[in-house]
């Protein structure tokens, strides 16, 4: 499991004729004490996605962080938003497979797990 404390975080819609809306939710950490950010986007669609995302940047050393893409659905929405505005300090945490796949993900005192 890794996880990282959550410093910023942007919100931003996707709506389009031709695909299903989303919502998406970008993290950032506290920069570590060499410097290195951890990012993470989490994608909140009207249905249940076939994974829960991939974390990317976990088999090697390297100087960017690990970037984690997330999926779940809009249904959590509001209580991921609620609790990034009034708890402080925040940690996102995760679980990944050797492959990446997301296992787990965890915010705050929600969980979600396949």
């Amino acid at each position: 499991m890794a996880d990282f404390e959550i410093e910023t975080y942007t919100l931003r819609t996707y709506k389009s004729a031709s695909s299903p809306s989303m919502i998406v939710m970008y993290l950032s950490s506290v920069p570590a004490f060499h410097g290195i950010i951890t990012w993470a986007s989490v994608f909140f669609f009207e249905t249940p996605a076939s994974s829960l995302g991939f974390a990317y940047n976990v088999d090697q050393q390297n100087l960017q962080g690990h970037y984690i893409a997330a999926r779940t659905t809009k249904d959590d929405f509001e209580f991921y938003y609620r609790t990034l505005q009034s708890e402080k300090p925040l940690r996102f945490s995760y679980t990944y497979s050797p492959t990446g796949s997301i296992r787990a993900i965890r915010r705050g005192h929600s969980h979600l797990s396949r």
